[in-house]
């Protein structure tokens, strides 16, 4: 499971426990609730897909995976969820 929570005035963050109970963050920076709310959303599955060894992660995700930008992907990437 992920969080969005708010980062600041106006960023917004995304919190996760990764398999180790190591809390991670991934800094969205301004962007709506809604989009930080669903970037949450994926973040979660991707955890959850990693911390079971499952490399199939929903469809819904690997879709929206394979359209975000570049740097949420480095951020995705930097906190291990993605690979590089």
């Amino acid at each position: 499971m992920a969080s969005a929570t708010k980062d600041g005035a106006k960023g917004w963050k995304v919190r996760f426990y990764d398999g180790n109970k190591q809390r991670q963050q991934i800094r969205l920076g301004s962007v709506t609730q809604l989009m930080a709310q669903n970037i949450a959303r994926h973040v979660g599955a991707l955890n959850t897909a990693k911390i079971s060894n499952d490399r199939n992660i929903p469809g819904e995700t690997a879709r929206w995976l394979a359209k975000v930008g570049e740097s949420l992907y480095a951020k995705l990437a930097a906190v291990g969820l993605v690979e590089e």
